[in-house]
Parts: structure tokens; C-alpha cells; sequence
């Protein structure tokens, strides 16, 4: 017989940088543009793959574009673990 994992709790991983980009409405596309990198490194990035390591002025067109003062951005952009039901 198969279990049902209906209502177990889960641990998922989300990318901070994720959440601040959709909140935004932008796309990895929209965003890497404004940052001056490539889709594929903010793709990297929201995955964890690498490090984002932004310059000041990166850092300014990332609060601008999600209207968040700085210290709402989090210190790291690597996938986090939240709790969700499956």
C-alpha cells in the first residue's frame, strides 16, 4: 500500500534573491540586464550554484528595482530552507 504524505511537513529550499525578484515582477532576464550580468549568473546564483559577490553599485540598482532598503537584502542570495506542507 502506498502512504499518503498529504500533510507532512517539508523542507524546501528558496532562493532569497528569488523571492525579492518575483515580489518585483522581474524576470532573471530583467534583473541580470540592470546588474550588468547574465541570466545565466543570476540563475546561478538563485540556485546556489555561485556566489553572488556584488559591487556598491550593483547593490543600489538591486534596492532600487525592489524598493527595499539594504538592510531588507539578505547576506546571501543561496537557497534557504522554508517549511511547506507537501
Amino acid at each position: 500500500m502506498r502512504q499518503s504524505n498529504y500533510g507532512k511537513m517539508v523542507k524546501k529550499l528558496v532562493s532569497p534573491l528569488m523571492l525579492l525578484r518575483m515580489q518585483a515582477g522581474l524576470t532573471q532576464s530583467e534583473l541580470a540586464e540592470a546588474l550588468g550580468v547574465s541570466d545565466t549568473t543570476v540563475r546561478n546564483w538563485e540556485k546556489g550554484r555561485t556566489v553572488a559577490q556584488l559591487t556598491i553599485p550593483q547593490i543600489k540598482i538591486l534596492c532600487k528595482l525592489v524598493k527595499k532598503p539594504i538592510e531588507d537584502i539578505p547576506d546571501s542570495f543561496a537557497p534557504q530552507p522554508i517549511q511547506g506542507h507537501e
